[in-house]
């Protein structure tokens, strides 16, 4: 740091850069853009595109090709699953339990299985998956039975804790046979 000043120390005085000789401005003129030369182009079209340099197949009325993206959806799931399960759904027995209604339901319930989710999400940000639960459903409305049958989380606790709040939703009183479905909830943060 001393040599820092030191060097400081050692420079020019002030007095030799501040001299008082005066600005000397003679022989320059000021440049004045030319505004014709700026509205005289304004009017001009852009010249359009040449097109020699391009190949042949550049450019034409052709759609360009497309790329497609398989999604897989929780209502085939459910569908399938609908089908093979015992006494129900549009496909099995008369008046049991629709898809429709199950679905209903289980979406009515949404709210309280994600909060759990965006309780465990706080402590997890990278907290994301599909679970898939199964599910009985006896005539009365209530579910027998309730456990995962695959889940992409890897929480053990929140996976607990979702069992738990599926298995009190209640599907109401039906004069239907008791149902086994798997459903799927796809859990992604917002």
């Amino acid at each position: 740091m001393q040599d820092m000043l030191a060097d400081l120390r050692e420079a020019q005085p002030v007095s030799s850069i501040t001299s008082k000789k005066p600005l000397q401005t003679s022989g320059t003129t000021e440049r004045k853009q030319a505004r014709s030369l700026l509205l005289a182009n304004a009017e001009k079209g852009s010249g359009g595109i040449n097109t020699s340099n391009f190949s042949r197949d550049t450019g034409g009325s052709e759609l360009a090709a497309r790329q497609t993206v398989e999604v897989t959806s929780s209502i085939e799931a459910l569908e399938a699953v609908e089908e093979s399960s015992t006494g129900g759904g549009s496909g099995g027995a008369p008046g049991g339990r629709s898809l429709d209604e199950i679905t209903r339901v289980m979406n009515a319930n949404k709210n309280a299985v994600f909060n759990i989710y965006q309780r465990a999400l706080r402590k997890n940000p990278l907290l994301r998956g599909t679970v898939v639960f199964r599910m009985t459903i006896a005539p009365d409305g209530s579910m027998t039975a309730c456990e995962i049958v695959s889940s992409d989380l890897n929480d053990k606790r929140l996976e607990r804790k979702l069992v738990l709040r599926v298995k009190r939703i209640n599907f109401g009183a039906k004069n239907v046979e008791e149902i086994t479905v798997n459903f799927p909830i796809e859990f992604l943060p917002p």
